[in-house]
């Protein structure tokens, strides 16, 4: 019953939102997300590092990943207008309530860390960097098969064009392997 009401104030806050798209705040918007981009592609390189040295990413490169995207998030929304800071705060307490009733189980510091780069935010007007694609075809990787390990086949190592030609590829019942191949997925490591 609270997660449906939950719902309801979300869907209306998404309607209030898309009243409420003035410039400034698009400006903003865009501006979070060429910031989380940017700093996506610099852990990225710390990433690759780690991995080619054939280890896994530190629970303390993971918490500093997330508090990076964290400072950049509380910089854009201290810019917003006030209108926009209510709507993100209330939306903010939703998914914090949502998250109660989720049976998802938590992440380990690969997942954290990588997680700390994915925008969506639909409900902002976020344009998609591409990222959740990369996630999505890694999480599928790394469950189907030992290539993560065997051939280093990180986020880091595919372009969100390759993750979106695998996902597609996957989603219409191939293997993840025959997926890794009709993309273009290699890998850091040479074998």
């Amino acid at each position: 019953m609270l997660k449906h009401g939950l719902n309801i104030i979300k869907n209306f806050l998404v309607y209030t939102r898309l009243i409420n798209s003035d410039e400034r705040n698009a400006q903003i918007r865009d501006e979070y997300n060429e910031t989380v981009s940017a700093s996506y592609k610099n852990f990225m390189e710390i990433y690759k590092d780690i991995h080619l040295n054939h280890q896994s990413i530190a629970e303390s490169v993971a918490k500093e990943a997330s508090e990076a995207r964290l400072e950049i998030k509380i910089q854009a929304q201290a810019n917003n207008t006030p209108l926009e800071k209510a709507f993100l705060y209330i939306r903010d307490l939703c998914k914090s309530a949502s998250s109660l009733f989720s049976s998802k189980s938590h992440k380990n510091s690969e997942e954290v860390a990588y997680s700390a780069f994915k925008t969506g935010g639909g409900d902002l007007g976020l344009e998609n960097n591409g990222f959740g694609d990369v996630l999505k075809a890694w999480r599928i990787i790394n469950k189907d098969t030992d290539l993560v390990i065997k051939n280093g086949i990180y986020p880091e190592a595919m372009s969100s064009e390759e993750a979106l030609t695998f996902n597609e590829c996957y989603e219409i019942g191939n293997s993840a392997e025959e997926c890794i191949g009709e993309s273009g997925i290699t890998g850091l490591y040479e074998l």
